[in-house]
C-alpha cells in the first residue's frame, strides 16, 4: 500500500515540475504574443525612480482609450483593437503596428502610437503570464516616466 501512495505522489510531483518548467521556459516574445493585452492602470513617475507618484492627468486617457486591446504576434506584427467604444466613430476597429525587441529584450519599439500616444522605444519593466509593465520617459516641461500596466 505504501508503494502505491509513494508512486502516486511521485507522479503528481513529476507532473507539477513539468508544468513549472513550461512557464519558466517561455521567452519574452512568447509571453508578449500569448494573448491580447488590456489596459489595467497608468501613472506618472515624477522623480523617475520606477514607482508611480501621481495619476495620469485627467483627459489624457479616456474610457474609449482604456477599453482598447493590444495583440502582439511573434512575427513582429500586431494590432490595436478599439474595443467596445471608439473615441472617433470614423476610426477603423483595428489598426496594425509593428514591434521589435531591443537591448536584450529589455526595450520594445512600437511603430504606431497605442494607449494615449505610447510609441517608439519603451522599457519593459515586467512581463509575465498576467502583467506587462511599460516605462516611457516623456518630456512634459520636465522629464517624467509614464508607467503603463497591461494585463491579460
Amino acid at each position: 500500500m505504501k508503494q502505491i501512495v509513494v508512486a502516486i505522489f511521485a507522479c503528481l510531483l513529476a507532473i507539477s515540475f513539468a508544468g513549472c518548467k513550461k512557464n519558466k521556459g517561455q521567452t519574452r516574445t512568447e509571453l508578449l504574443a500569448k494573448s491580447a493585452w488590456k489596459f489595467d492602470n497608468a501613472g506618472l513617475d515624477m522623480n523617475r525612480d520606477g514607482t508611480v507618484d501621481a495619476p495620469v492627468p485627467p483627459g489624457f486617457l479616456q474610457a474609449c482609450d482604456t477599453d482598447n486591446t493590444l495583440t502582439f504576434n511573434a512575427d513582429g506584427t500586431g494590432f490595436t483593437d478599439e474595443g467596445a467604444t471608439k473615441c472617433n466613430g470614423a476610426n477603423p476597429q483595428t489598426v496594425p503596428f509593428s514591434w521589435s525587441f531591443k537591448d536584450n529584450e529589455q526595450t520594445i519599439n512600437l511603430s504606431n502610437a497605442v494607449f494615449g500616444g505610447l510609441n517608439g522605444d519603451i522599457k519593459v519593466k515586467t512581463i509575465n503570464d498576467n502583467q506587462l509593465e511599460l516605462h516611457k520617459d516623456v518630456n512634459i516641461g520636465a522629464l517624467v516616466n509614464v508607467i503603463v500596466f497591461l494585463k491579460h
